[in-house]
C-alpha cells in the first residue's frame, strides 16, 4: 500500500463552480491491460505474461471510493472551483511474481450521474 499525499501527486480536477453546484459526478478509469475481479493489471515490461493486480482508493476528506469504480459510486465536488482526491496504491504479489518494472495506463473519465 502506497498513499500519495503530496499536493503534486494528487488527482486534482478544476472547473466552473456554478456548473456543478447540486450535481454528483461518477469517476472511474479504464487501462490498458485489463481488469480481473475488480481489480487492474499492470504487466511486467520485460514479461507480459507477469501481471500483478492493484486497485486505487481516492479520499476526497468528504468521500471516499475505489477505482475501478464497478459500483459507480458519485461524488460531489465542492464550491470552490476545485477538487483533490489523495490517491492509495494497493496491491498484493505472490511469490512467484518475477522482479521488474511494471506498468500500466489509467484513462480517466468523468460523467455526471443521473
Amino acid at each position: 500500500m502506497k498513499t500519495f499525499t503530496s499536493s503534486a501527486e494528487q488527482l486534482c480536477f478544476d472547473y466552473s463552480a456554478a456548473e456543478v453546484n447540486g450535481k454528483k459526478f461518477v469517476i472511474d478509469a479504464g487501462n490498458a491491460n485489463g481488469i480481473v475481479g475488480n481489480r487492474y493489471r499492470m504487466i511486467n515490461s520485460s514479461d507480459p505474461t507477469q501481471a500483478a493486480l492493484y486497485s486505487i482508493e481516492l479520499n476526497g476528506g468528504t468521500s471516499l471510493f475505489s477505482l475501478p469504480n464497478s459500483r459507480n459510486e458519485a461524488v460531489t465536488f465542492n464550491s470552490g472551483g476545485r477538487t483533490c482526491f489523495v490517491p492509495t496504491f494497493r496491491t498484493s504479489v505472490g511469490a512467484h511474481l518475477k522482479q521488474g518494472d511494471y506498468h500500466d495506463v489509467l484513462t480517466f473519465t468523468v460523467v455526471t450521474k443521473s
